[in-house]
C-alpha cells in the first residue's frame, strides 16, 4: 500500500493542477531570511495554522479535512477520490513542520496544541543528555536539577516548563 499512496501522491498530487494554481495564487514576495541569499525578496506564504510568514520552500500544500489513508484495498476509490476532486477550498497552505504536527495531532486523536507539544518534548528527548542539561539549566535550579538524573525525569520536566509556558 505504500507504494501506491506514494505513486498516487508523486504522479497525481504533485502535479495537481488546482494544487498548483493555489500555490501561485495565495503566495506572497517576503523579505529573503537567508542572509546570504542573493535576493532581497523570496516567494513565501502565510501558515494557515500558526500564521508565521515562511519561504515557499518551507511550505506544503495540505488538505483542510485531512485523514486520507490508504491502508488496503478498500480504501484507493476514497484515497485517489480525496487527491483528484480537491478544490481550493479543500486546500490550505502550512508549513512543512505544522503539517507534520497536524498529521500527528489526527494520527494520535489530540488537538494540534496538544501535538505541538509532544513533538517538542520527542525533539528534545533526542538531543544528548549534556544538551538536555544544558537547557533544563537555564530553566531550573540547582536543587530542581539534582532531581533530574534520568531520561525520563529530563523530559518529564521540559514538557511541565512547555506546559507551564503555554508553547
Amino acid at each position: 500500500m505504500a507504494w501506491i499512496r506514494g505513486g498516487i501522491r508523486g504522479g497525481l498530487w504533485n502535479k495537481h493542477p488546482v494544487k498548483l494554481d493555489f500555490i501561485k495564487s495565495n503566495r506572497v514576495q517576503i523579505p529573503n531570511p537567508n542572509p546570504k541569499g542573493k535576493k532581497a525578496t523570496v516567494w513565501g506564504a502565510t501558515c494557515a495554522l500558526t500564521g508565521n510568514v515562511v519561504p515557499i520552500s518551507d511550505i506544503q500544500v495540505d488538505h483542510i479535512v485531512g485523514g486520507h489513508s490508504l491502508q488496503d484495498i478498500s480504501d484507493i476509490q476514497s484515497f485517489i477520490e480525496a487527491i483528484v476532486l480537491v478544490t481550493e477550498d479543500d486546500l490550505q497552505l502550512v508549513s512543512k513542520e505544522a503539517h507534520a504536527v497536524k498529521s500527528y495531532s489526527e494520527k494520535r486523536g489530540i488537538t494540534f496544541e496538544e501535538a505541538m507539544l509532544e513533538k517538542k518534548v520527542i525533539a528534545f528527548k533526542k538531543l544528548s543528555v549534556t544538551e538536555q542539561t544544558n537547557i533544563l539549566q537555564s530553566l531550573y535550579d540547582a536543587a530542581t536539577m539534582k532531581s533530574l538524573s534520568n531520561a525520563t525525569k529530563r523530559a518529564n520536566a521540559y514538557k511541565q516548563y512547555l506546559e507551564g509556558t503555554n508553547a
